[in-house]
Parts: structure tokens; C-alpha cells; sequence
């Protein structure tokens, strides 16, 4: 009976009044505390509360039930000082495990849940920017019968011929934007498409404001420039009966692929210009009414009326 006893009390050893047991320590600081002890800058003092260094390789429990590994003051049920890494998890998609929820940490390093995947998980594109049409950002553009009419016409055929009515505008005609905006990226990546929908219209107003007499047609190009690189140009025609209004409404969607512009990741300008190069007004000017007038009178006067953008980024 004296022997066993001798063994009870050696295996009690390290519990203390409080009924706190330690391994490996015989200060323990929680209901069950035991020290690693895996270098003698960890081993924990015999007196007094381990040092944030000493505690690495501790581990306790708590008598609310917290379990602390690192740390001998865990705050909740499950706290860990130090990398964690855990095997064989299921994949998205494999042995009937689909996801559903995505696992995010705040600032602080807190973990939580969210409902649904992030954006990232599905190969697609991201809608990172969107702006609706501003007046602000839109200006009309008037130019003269002069600018519009140059002596550089040809025949139909193409033959070179000065008394032609089809005719160039001039060389080195100023077009200007005629509407401009800004961008922000949102991603690192260069694979990033734009989306845009343009109203636009081109008025040639007659002398008197009156339906024009002959009728005719108008060549223009439709240039977008992103930072001052062109992105996309498209080359159209309108054509004017006559007898018919002098503007026309018109709309055009542009799906505009970035790869080769760099792209900043603030400031960035998109550019609407509203080019005019050859047209067929020389055949009705004059000086009737119905007539387009010539020298320095307005024929062509050029708007965006409105604008939708998106861009979308990996």
C-alpha cells in the first residue's frame, strides 16, 4: 500500500492547489499547460508567466475550454501563434465537394466566411468601371466648307479631277475629341477589354435651314484613342436625299481589346473623335437656299450625344 502511494503521489507531482497540471513545466499557467521545451530560449521559469518567446512551443487549455498553441492565453476556443498547415483538404469538384463559400480574412488577420466564390474563381472578366454620358465631357465641333471641301476631288473611278464633286477634306485637317473621359484600373493584369456605346450625331446645315436641294453623302472614321493611343477606328458613310433633313442620329458599340496600351492605374483618357474625310457636298453648294454656302460658312457640325462605358479586367 506505502508503494502504490509513492507512485500516486509521484504521478500528481505537478498538480498544483488550483488543479492546473504541467508537462514538461512545474509552473503551469492554465488548467493544463505543457511546455515544449525545444531550446533553452523556450523553456518556461520556474516562477512567474513565460515570456511571449518561452511560449512558442506551449500549449494549453483553459477552463472555459480554450486551447492555445504558442500562446498560453488563448481568446478563443481555438487560437494559434504561428503557421498552421493542414493536408489533403477537398478539392472544388472532387469526391462530391462543391464549393459554395469563400474563406476572407479582415486586416487583422480575422477569418471569416462569405457566401458565394469570388470573381476570381470563374474564368471570365471582371466589370471594374462604369460611367454613363456627362455633357460636361462632350463638344460639338463645327467645320467651315473649306476645311470639308478641298481641291484634292476625283471622279468616280478615282481619276484625279479638280472640278469633281467628290472631294477630300483638307490635308491636315485639326479634329479634335469630341468627347473625352477618365478611367482607373482596377487589376494588375494587361488582359482588359473595353465596352462602348456611342449616340452621335452630324448636322450640315444649308443657307436658310432648309432641306437641301441635291443630295449627297459624307465619308467619316469614328477614332477612339486610350492615352493618346488610337484603340479602334471605324469608317462609315451617311448619305442626305434630297428634300431629306440635314442630321443625322446614329449609333455604334465598340468592343475594344487593350493588350499592347498601357494602361496607368489612375487617369487614364478615353478619346471619341468624329472624323470627316470625303464627302459629296461640293455637288449642292450655292447660294440658294437649300445651298451649302462656301468659304469660311459652317457646313458640318459634329456631337456625341451619349456615352456608355465598361470596362472589364481578368
Amino acid at each position: 500500500m506505502k508503494k502504490h502511494l509513492i507512485i500516486l503521489m509521484s504521478l500528481f507531482s505537478s498538480v498544483t492547489l488550483l488543479s492546473q497540471v504541467g508537462i514538461n513545466t512545474e509552473n503551469p499557467q492554465q488548467l493544463f499547460h505543457t511546455d515544449g521545451k525545444s531550446s533553452a530560449a523556450t523553456t518556461n521559469p520556474t516562477t512567474g508567466s513565460p515570456s511571449i518567446a518561452q511560449q512558442v512551443d506551449d500549449v494549453v487549455i483553459t477552463n472555459q475550454g480554450m486551447v492555445g498553441i504558442g500562446t498560453i492565453t488563448p481568446t478563443e476556443k481555438l487560437e494559434i501563434n504561428g503557421k498552421t498547415k493542414i493536408n489533403d483538404l477537398p478539392i472544388n469538384g472532387t469526391g462530391g465537394f462543391t464549393a459554395t463559400r469563400t474563406l476572407v480574412a479582415n486586416n487583422n488577420g480575422v477569418v471569416g466566411v462569405l457566401n458565394g466564390l469570388p470573381p476570381g474563381a470563374y474564368d471570365g472578366y471582371n466589370l471594374t468601371g462604369m460611367q454613363e454620358y456627362e455633357s460636361s465631357k462632350s463638344t460639338s465641333r463645327n467645320y467651315t466648307y473649306n476645311q470639308i471641301v478641298s481641291t484634292n476631288c476625283h471622279n468616280s473611278d478615282g481619276t484625279p479631277n479638280a472640278n469633281s464633286t467628290m472631294c477630300y477634306t483638307i490635308v491636315g485637317l485639326t479634329v479634335n475629341p469630341s468627347y473625352s473621359t477618365t478611367f482607373n484600373k482596377a487589376s494588375t493584369s494587361n488582359d482588359k477589354y473595353i465596352f462602348l456605346s456611342i449616340d452621335y450625331s452630324f448636322t450640315t446645315p444649308t443657307i436658310g435651314n432648309k432641306v437641301p436641294l441635291s443630295s449627297f453623302w459624307v465619308n467619316y472614321d469614328i477614332e477612339i484613342l486610350i492615352n493618346g493611343t488610337r484603340a479602334k477606328i471605324y469608317s462609315a458613310t451617311y448619305s442626305i436625299p434630297s428634300g431629306a433633313g440635314t442630321t443625322i442620329n446614329a449609333n455604334k458599340i465598340f468592343t475594344l481589346n487593350l493588350t499592347g496600351i498601357t494602361i496607368n492605374p489612375t487617369n487614364n483618357t478615353l478619346q471619341i473623335k468624329l472624323i470627316p474625310t470625303r464627302s459629296l457636298i461640293k455637288s449642292n453648294a450655292g447660294t440658294a437656299e437649300g445651298n451649302f454656302a462656301t468659304g469660311n460658312a459652317t457646313v458640318m457640325t459634329t456631337s456625341v450625344k451619349d456615352v456608355s462605358f465598361f470596362l472589364y479586367e481578368k
